[in-house]
């Protein structure tokens, strides 16, 4: 995935956290990339192509759609993604790949050199608009382009709403701001008995109150981070001993910045995500540059069944 309207910085941050992230995780890593679903539809499209096909695909990310193709036998894979994080995740999973650091505009990939193009998750944060002559022009006559994209009514885009409402409810307790103060107070007042440090131990308690009920009531709702921050720093107050200030008020930092970045990657997918008349006007954009394109469909999954993602379709002819 990626962003090329801008520079990129909110992706690379987002990877460069997947490439650092350790055992235990504020958010569970997405997995998209391996739903089972997905999964079953490139292969089904992926077989259709040659053993040597030259497969590329756009704002790879990890190699969503390479790990399938990969599995089934190909080995002529190229990933580009505009952040070279990664691009390093990508590489670690599979080393034989080769991997492109670039926008999809500015790729540096030679015309006509790719059988297969695809895309999970990814056009549309290159711009289908912008990034339509760079398709065309990668694609070999006879080539084939595949994308599926978020569709600005369909149940990801539900279940991204959600998550931000979440992100902006736990921000909304105050309670990391509040636990900070309380623990730099607590540090002083550990050190030192003159009465203004003691008294702002005092209110730093105080303050704490309101965002600790706040957050309390948010992780009886079920809010994996309200319960998994809670408990963190009570464990960390208990045990404060066993822990330098600067380490205390490090995790709480981290805590703080996982939640604005994953909300503003909430944010951004929602702000790409497709309607279908978005769909047909980057469809009409293949068009006028030689492409064959293919009536819109939507992506449906689920028990009960929704939609979940547009489909881009297009050929380039022979001649």
């Amino acid at each position: 995935m990626t962003s090329d309207s801008a520079d990129g910085t909110e992706w690379q941050t987002y990877w460069l956290g997947r490439r650092e992230a350790g055992d235990e995780q504020v958010y569970e890593l997405p997995g998209v990339e391996s739903d089972l679903e997905l999964g079953t539809f490139w292969e089904d499209r992926i077989s259709g192509v040659s053993a040597d096909a030259r497969v590329l695909e756009l704002a790879c990310g990890a190699g969503g759609v390479i790990q399938h193709a990969y599995r089934m036998g190909y080995r002529n894979l190229t990933g580009l993604d505009i952040s070279d994080a990664a691009i390093d995740i990508l590489k670690g999973r599979f080393p034989e790949v080769r991997g492109v650091v670039s926008s999809v505009e500015a790729a540096p990939l030679e015309p006509e050199s790719f059988d297969l193009i695809v895309s999970q998750f990814g056009f549309e944060y290159a711009g289908p608009h912008e990034s339509a002559p760079k398709v065309a022009s990668l694609l070999a006559p006879g080539g084939r382009f595949t994308a599926i994209v978020h569709m600005s009514e369909g149940v990801i885009a539900e279940e991204c709403r959600t998550a931000l409402q979440a992100c902006e409810a736990f921000s909304a307790t105050g309670f990391i701001p509040a636990s900070m103060r309380v623990f730099r107070a607590q540090h002083a007042a550990e050190r030192s008995s003159l009465p203004d440090v003691q008294e702002e131990l005092k209110a730093a308690l105080a303050g704490l109150n309101a965002p600790r009920a706040a957050i309390d009531e948010l992780s009886k709702t079920g809010h994996a981070l309200a319960t998994h921050t809670l408990t963190g720093t009570m464990l960390m107050f208990q045990r404060r001993q066993y822990y330098t200030l600067e380490d205390m008020l490090d995790w709480l930092q981290k805590v703080h910045d996982e939640n604005l970045a994953h909300a503003d990657r909430m944010q951004g997918m929602l702000a790409c995500a497709l309607t279908a008349q978005d769909v047909r006007a980057a469809l009409t954009r293949l068009a006028d540059e030689g492409l064959k394109t293919f009536p819109i469909q939507a992506m449906m999954q689920g028990d009960p069944v929704k939609s979940v993602a547009w489909i881009f379709d297009a050929i380039k002819p022979e001649s």
